[in-house]
């Protein structure tokens, strides 16, 4: 603490010090003048009087509640509290729970699941539940491993369908059996979120099919099959006939573009920054006294004819013929 803190601070003690003592001079005069009577209203005692003195000086904090409102007024206000991660719903029926549990850890016995799966068909005012097919054209350039994958999403395509459709079924029930103003809530509304969630699935393992086949594809064959809707078939059953049509097109238009345009840029034969290759050095020979010359022996010829004669003579002293 700084001294000019503490020199405020003992300053401010003694000027209290000194009012506590004409407080407490005056309050004794006071009594000695009349002891009988009661004290003022003003001040009852110098306890009191200190105890006031005592609050101007530090004045007592308000208390905060440690709970403002309930958890769910608090909830609708601020939000969900993201520390919650583990937020459960309401308990399920104690059967179900425990069958539901077996099936998602240990799965369906066959012979139930044959019968589930030949009990539920798709319905006839909804053909799109049952699991798109595959292209034929598109079927022709997959690897037997990629024709395997997305057998399995189909076959699995295949289940939920039929789970979905057991739900439309009960669902149905509901809505023929209650008004429709009854229907917004209760087991309704349950089930009419769960066919929502089941179909959304559905359609998302359907676009996962499409998008590992992309790779197949051309870049114009593939911005087709992107904007292709799923029907039936996964990449609609005029899927095909786009195709033929973009190709023609594109036949067309190579027939109308004037030659020596392109879209491409111009490629040169030679790169700018080519480089020479690198020259043959010559060999360099030392002889005595460290006299270096070039060897030019792998450039000289041999020396035929009358040049060769010429060399003979001058080397044996004929110079001169006659």
């Amino acid at each position: 603490m700084p001294c000019s803190r503490k020199r405020k601070l003992n300053d401010f003690k003694n000027k209290i010090k000194k009012k506590m003592k004409k407080i407490k001079q005056m309050m004794d005069d006071f009594s000695s003048s009349d002891s009988d009577s009661d004290s003022p209203g003003g001040v009852t005692s110098v306890s009191d009087s200190e105890g006031s003195l005592q609050a101007e000086v530090n004045p007592v904090e308000p208390e905060i509640p440690s709970q403002l409102a309930n958890d769910d007024t608090m909830e609708e206000i601020l939000g969900s509290n993201p520390l919650n991660k583990n937020v459960e719903g309401p308990e399920l029926a104690p059967d179900l729970a425990s069958r539901w549990e077996s099936y998602l850890s240990s799965g369906i016995e066959k012979e139930s699941r044959k019968k589930l799966i030949e009990k539920y068909n798709p319905p006839s005012n909804c053909k799109y539940l049952k699991a798109p097919t595959l292209n034929p054209e598109v079927e022709v350039l997959l690897a037997t491993a990629d024709n395997k994958k997305d057998k399995f999403l189909k076959n699995l395509q295949e289940l939920m369908g039929k789970g979905i459709t057991a739900g439309g079924e009960a669902l149905t029930k509901l809505l023929t059996q209650r008004d429709i103003a009854d229907t917004a809530t209760g087991a309704t509304q349950a089930l009419v979120d769960s066919g929502k969630l089941l179909t959304d699935i559905f359609h998302t393992v359907s676009n996962h099919r499409k998008y590992q086949l992309y790779k197949y594809f051309s870049d114009s064959v593939q911005k087709i099959a992107t904007q292709q809707k799923i029907d039936t078939s996964l990449f609609g059953t005029d899927f095909a006939e786009k195709c033929k049509l973009a190709k023609s097109v594109e036949a067309t238009a190579k027939e109308l573009q004037k030659p020596g345009t392109s879209k491409e840029p111009q490629k040169f034969a030679r790169n700018l920054n080519y480089q020479r290759p690198p020259f043959k050095k010559m060999k360099i020979i030392e002889k005595r006294g460290g006299e270096r010359y070039p060897d030019n022996r792998q450039r000289q010829k041999t020396t035929r004819g009358r040049d060769y004669r010429k060399a003979t003579d001058y080397k044996y002293g004929k110079s001169n013929r006659h």
